[in-house]
């Protein structure tokens, strides 16, 4: 509560406790001296001890050093002894300090009791005793010291009023802030007129009773104590403390001297505190009333509506309630059950179940148990039961009162175990004796039963039944062997085979595979020789199979080394001097290996090669210890020129036999790459010379020890004065942003060992000539065996690139035309400045300027007029918005302002600078001069924006308003005028009806237009008119969207979006309905636009509809509005075969006149003529002319609005053609009206198409 009185953190709790202190003493003085109240009531240091009780150490220090400060300042005002006002700054201190203290120790204690809701009365019983004591203590002190030489009242008087108020201010405040925190803030009595109401009459009569009434306590205690009996403790605390402190200032401001001057201010603490503590009681008691009524309920449904059996049962044994669900399980009724001893419906041989728990239940050591036992149903049939006792207590003397029972039917799974335990005895001894899992298949019922060793070789427990069951275990068998099993285990089910033999892999249930061998047999077959029964074992031979596994993985590794790596193996036997190899040997040499062992190899080995090689043999023959690890040449005759590795080693064999054993490998490949390298290294070098990419390397140590030219040209370093160097000494970037030192790529590829891009650098030669934009990507040079090699830096110059990436940008947050922001470079400032808001709870002004007679000088003059002038308008503006503000043109003749640090006033004062400076502008074209004005709208930006967008709204409402009032002047969002929120309703509406467009959530009605001289037969023409669908699904009549829509200029999208769905869509449905016409209504935006023609064409080249089965009505508002473009539109619908109707007709002053200059099909009269025209002469007289001059004319003539018989009736007698109106039937869903045609709309629609 006090952060939001005083923000700001702890100097804002510091100034603000300041300021208040010193305003309570002052109020307090002022009303001593002013009106002359003796009173010893000082709420300054229980105001602050409550607004501090909730704050941490840290805050209550600061709050507590400026309430001392606010004292001193107060002190140094007033003026006086200032050795006097030191000496009560340290009752000041003591008394809130101990304040604080008892309050954190009755938090405490409520805590550990679990008694929070008592704890601000508990803290203001408390706090009324020991801040005074303490504060008398001290005064006594600084007396007996002679520091303290006069008090301003007796000690004693003084003491009391601190205890006042402390009684009449703590816990109002203490409980204040906790309603405010569960209320977000906003306390629940400030809406309660019946509170207010009592809260000013209460102490108003406090007042009064004080000075007229000999006992006035009487007069409020008890009216005080009967309130607490209905209002909550925060109202109760609030209302008594304004009682008791208006009592004690008349008491002491009515009086000359007060009857009991120390005896009042302590029967007022009482008084105080008395109504609360009982309020508080109250509420606890009513608390503890409904919580018990609440659980009772909870325990009525959770018994009725289990789904188990709950029962509860009396001391003597006899149900005293059971549930639904025990009844069906027994088959007794609730009346055949209650009263009856439960052993009445137990198995005779389980009666005595209970009775081993009785003994500990009486003692009162068992409280609960569990037993399974068996029931009588009422049938005589018998069934097992599971029991689940509570015992339930008298609270009163604490023995066991009652049993609360929960039985659950297990009999069918006791008698399933059963059956197992029977089955698995008879395989115990195999199962246990054989180690081998043991499987039977029952072929006919389906069932697999497998033996507990079984289970436990694939990781399952005996009980675990997830795999039994049908062909269930072979989901366990590895993809790549069913096959073949079911092959092997078919082909013996058809007696092919005398024995089921196979091997194969089962899953684990940890996830691995396990070999198995499976050995099974037939056991019995029908008479059709199907088998019946089928039984066997698995045993586990994983371990066979791993070791089978390692021999062919060996074998294949050595084969797979041997033919990958070209290696050759040879050996000579030292006792004969016989030399053998393999292929890949002898193809280092010859062509021909049908004698090797008597090949003398050594001649293809190169002439200046033999002699070493043969030395290191025979050195090796001769030396067990020896080696042979070279490297040599080969003149093989078909590949030339080979090169070898040899290594060989001599062993002994187990039969004494002593061999050199080798091996020998083409190295030819690496000889050549080691060759290429070289060259790589030479191209390497010279391409690094060439390219204007910089590069530099650098060892482990980050020292530099290549530089390239192009790196040489950007740092200003030669190759001589880099190298060897630390590269920061010749490399370093700088952030171009800030112009800080950036770190060093090379030093975090070093300590990381991973690459490092990075962009957005600068570099600056030594000189300080040149600055270079860069990119830069450092990465680690492939590692030597010590794991340190270093790092290559590769930077390009990227400053051309970066000159073109800042005119992109700024063309992309910038109006071409104009030079000044665009709409989204404006809408991303709005939302940086709500953040900016929200942070610091600033404030900024938004503008929305629209020009006002653009339009013409655009129209009249020409788009390089317009252009011409919104570029004066920007110069215009540009030259009083300051630079720091952000102006922008959102597009077209609008433009906005957003002004940093000010409020609505100051905004609206620069949009009238604004407004008189665009009214100035006399803009001249091609000889003639134009005047131009605008308007503007205002609103502010602040914490509680909540988007772009919407602010941008209330800006244009507000210029709308601006507009609708005169133009040319400025007009200021306010959220609570009636207007403000109509026009908001539209944008959001405006909104909510371009989602609909692009959902396509309109919806199309239909209604009829009938003969009226045949009312009842269903008529062959449809007024189709659109609807919306709203969020939560219902229908919007066109009156909620449509203003809004022709607002914003978004009805020609929705006639646009109407005629794309009656022409495309609905098209064969229509044509599929023989004579049947529709009518779609056109508005005046898509009577004006030059393009709505040819939209029209196109959907009727690629529709089945007929264009002579479309009506398109238009408004009489709309013709006179549009004469010219009426006319030709009319003109080109009906040369394609449509009808054209005039709607509305009759409410113009020249309405006749309009059917000399068009050619129409039909006119409507408008309903307002036809509604009224029973009752109205005038009403009936225009309708009969109106049909009149339409039948001489030839056009049918409907009529609208037909609501009743009457009205039916007088248009018959004037021969009125058609008409319509919801006499004959209401607006419906057009799929609904085309159903009652006989269409179905998929079949209709898809026919026409087939066809």
């Amino acid at each position: 509560m006090l952060k939001g009185v005083f923000p700001g953190g702890r100097v804002g709790i510091f100034a603000g406790c300041g300021l208040l202190y010193a305003g309570l003493s002052a109020v307090m003085i002022a009303i001593v001296v002013t009106a002359g109240v003796r009173t010893p009531v000082w709420p300054a240091d229980a105001v602050l001890v409550a607004l501090l009780a909730n704050r941490s150490t840290g805050d209550r220090l600061a709050g507590v050093a400026g309430a001392l400060v606010g004292w001193l300042l107060f002190a140094w005002y007033r003026g006086g002894d200032a050795h006097f006002f030191l000496s009560i700054l340290l009752v000041r201190a003591v008394t809130m300090a101990t304040g604080l203290w008892v309050i954190d120790l009755v938090r405490a204690w409520a805590r550990r009791s679990r008694n929070e809701e008592l704890f601000e009365v508990a803290a203001a019983l408390v706090a009324t005793v020991f801040p005074p004591l303490a504060s008398l203590a001290v005064a006594l002190l600084l007396s007996a010291a002679g520091v303290l030489s006069r008090t301003p009242m007796p000690l004693g008087v003084w003491w009391g009023g601190a205890t006042a108020a402390f009684a009449i201010f703590l816990p109002a405040l203490l409980y204040l802030q906790r309603d405010a925190a569960r209320r977000g803030r906003r306390p629940a009595w400030l809406n309660r007129g019946v509170f207010a109401a009592v809260a000013v009459l209460f102490p108003a009569g406090a007042v009064a009773a004080t000075a007229t009434l000999p006992e006035p306590m009487v007069f409020f205690v008890v009216p005080l104590l009967l309130t607490s009996f209905v209002l909550r403790p925060v109202d109760m605390a609030v209302l008594s403390g304004s009682v008791w402190f208006a009592t004690m200032m008349a008491a002491y401001g009515l009086a000359d001297t007060p009857r009991t001057p120390m005896l009042l201010p302590l029967g007022v603490s009482v008084g105080a505190l008395l109504p609360i503590a009982t309020c508080v009681l109250l509420e606890r008691l009513r608390q503890r009333e409904r919580d018990l009524a609440e659980s009772e309920n909870l325990f009525r449904r959770s018994m009725d509506d289990a789904s188990i059996g709950v029962t509860i049962i009396g001391g003597e044994g006899q149900y005293l309630k059971v549930n639904a669900a025990f009844c069906a399980m027994t088959g007794y009724d609730e009346a055949e059950l209650v009263g009856r001893s439960f052993k009445d419906i137990t198995y005779e041989q389980d009666r005595d179940e209970l009775d081993s728990f009785r003994n500990g239940i009486l003692d009162g050591t068992v409280r609960s148990f569990k037993a399974e036992k068996r029931y009588v149903r009422k049938s005589g049939e018998v069934f097992w039961a599971e029991v689940s006792v509570i015992v339930v207590c008298d609270p009163a003397t604490g023995r066991p009162d009652r049993l609360i029972a929960q039985v659950e039917d297990i009999d069918l799974k006791k008698r399933t175990l059963q059956a197992i335990a029977e089955s698995e005895s008879r395989w115990a001894f195999a199962l246990e004796n054989g180690q081998q899992g043991v499987w039977d298949v029952d072929k006919p019922g389906g069932r697999l039963y497998t033996s507990p060793t079984w289970k436990r070789m694939l990781g399952y427990e005996p009980e675990d039944v997830s795999i039994d069951g049908g062909d269930a275990w072979l989901e366990l068998m590895h993809p790549d062997d069913r096959d073949r099993f079911l092959a092997i285990n078919n082909a013996h089910e058809r007696g092919e085979t005398e024995w089921l033999e196979a091997e194969f892999r089962l899953r684990h249930k940890d996830g691995h595979w396990v070999w198995i061998l499976d050995r099974g047999k037939v056991i019995s077959r029908d008479a059709d020789g199907k088998p019946l029964r089928i039984s066997g074992t698995h045993t586990d031979i994983s371990r066979n199979k791993a070791a089978e596994r390692e021999i062919q993985l060996l074998e294949e590794r050595v084969r797979l080394a041997v033919e990958a790596g070209g290696i050759g193996l040879w050996s000579i036997d030292l006792a004969t001097g016989v030399a053998t190899w393999n292929g890949e040997t002898f193809g280092h040499m010859a062509t021909d290996d049908t004698d090797r062992q008597s090949l003398e190899w050594l001649r293809f080995v190169h002439p200046e090669d033999r002699a070493g090689l043969s030395e290191m043999l025979r050195q090796a023959a001769h030396d067990p210890e020896a080696r042979v690890n070279t490297t040599c040449r080969l003149l093989s005759p078909v590949r030339g020129l080979v090169h070898i590795r040899v290594l060989a080693d001599q062993v002994t064999l187990s039969n004494g036999d002593r061999l050199l054993l080798g091996t020998a490998w083409d190295i030819s490949e690496q000889v050549s790459a080691a060759q290429a390298l070289r060259d790589e290294k030479e191209r390497l070098r010279t391409t690094l010379h060439a390219i204007s990419d910089g590069v530099i390397a650098t060892d482990a140590e980050g020292r530099v020890t290549l530089i390239n030219p192009a790196a040489q040209r950007m740092t200003g370093f030669s190759e001589a004065e880099a190298c060897g160097h630390p590269i920061e000494d010749v490399f370093q970037a700088v952030h171009d942003d800030s112009g800080h030192p950036a770190a060093s790529c090379v030093r975090q590829v070093l300590e990381t060992g991973a690459p490092v891009e990075r962009l957005g650098t600068q570099v600056i030669d030594v000189r300080g000539r040149d600055i270079h934009y860069i990119r830069e990507a450092a990465a680690p040079i492939a590692a030597t065996a010590d794991g340190r090699a270093g790092a290559v830096l590769v930077f390009q110059d990227v400053s051309a690139e970066r000159a073109m990436q800042r005119s992109l940008a700024h063309a992309a947050s910038h109006d071409d035309l104009t030079g000044l922001a665009n709409r989204r470079h404006f809408e991303t400032r709005i939302q940086s400045m709500i953040a900016a808001a929200r942070d610091d709870d600033s404030r900024h002004g938004l503008l929305f300027i629209d020009l006002d007679r653009f339009k013409i000088v655009n129209d009249t003059a020409g788009h390089l007029a317009g252009d011409a002038l919104l570029q004066e308008v920007a110069r215009t503006m540009r030259s009083i918005v300051p630079i720091s503000d952000c102006l922008a043109r959102l597009g077209g003749d609008e433009f906005a302002v957003l002004i940093e640090n000010c409020d609505r006033q100051f905004a609206a004062f620069v949009g009238e600078k604004l407004i008189d400076a665009l009214g100035a502008i006399r803009f001249t074209w091609e000889g003639k001069v134009y005047e131009i004005g605008a308007s503007a709208g205002v609103t502010q930006v602040d914490a509680t924006t909540a988007s772009a967008e919407a602010v941008l709204a209330e800006a244009d409402v507000a210029c709308y308003a601006a507009k609708a009032a005169g133009r040319g002047r400025v007009s200021v969002f306010l959220q609570d005028t009636g207007e403000a929120q109509r026009h908001m309703s539209d944008f959001r509406m405006a909104a909510r009806i371009r989602e609909t467009i692009e959902s396509g959530h309109f919806v199309l009605y239909a209604q009829e237009i009938r003969s009226i001289a045949e009312p009842g037969t269903r008529g062959r023409s449809l007024e189709l008119l659109v609807r919306m669908l709203d969020d939560d699904g219902s229908i919007l009549t066109p009156d909620t969207f449509i203003p809004a829509a022709e607002r914003f200029e978004l009805m020609g999208t929705i006639d646009r979006w109407v005629l794309a769905k009656v022409i495309d869509d609905f098209g064969p449905a229509i044509m599929a309905v023989p004579g049947l016409h529709v009518a779609v209504n056109l508005s005046a935006n898509s009577l004006n636009d030059p393009t709505l023609w040819r939209y029209l064409a196109d959907l009727f080249r690629a529709s089945l509809l007929s264009p002579s089965r479309l009506t398109l009505e238009i408004t009489e508002t709309a013709v006179i509005n549009s004469f010219e473009v009426a006319r030709d539109f009319i003109r080109a619908a009906r040369g394609v075969g449509c009808r054209v109707s005039l709607d509305d007709f009759g409410s113009g002053l020249s309405s006749f006149t309009y059917l000399k200059s068009f050619d129409v099909d039909a006119i409507k009269i408008d309903g307002s003529f036809v509604h009224n025209m029973a009752d109205s002469t005038y009403d009936r007289t225009v309708v009969r002319a109106i049909n009149e001059i339409g039948r001489e004319l030839g056009v049918d003539v409907i009529a609208e609005r037909i609501e009743d018989e009457a009205t039916l009736r007088e248009l018959a007698a004037l021969g009125v053609s058609y008409g319509q109106g919801y006499l004959f039937n209401q607006p419906r869903d057009f799929h609904a009206v085309l159903a009652d045609y006989g269409v179905d709309m998929d079949e209709d629609m898809a026919e026409p198409l087939r066809a």
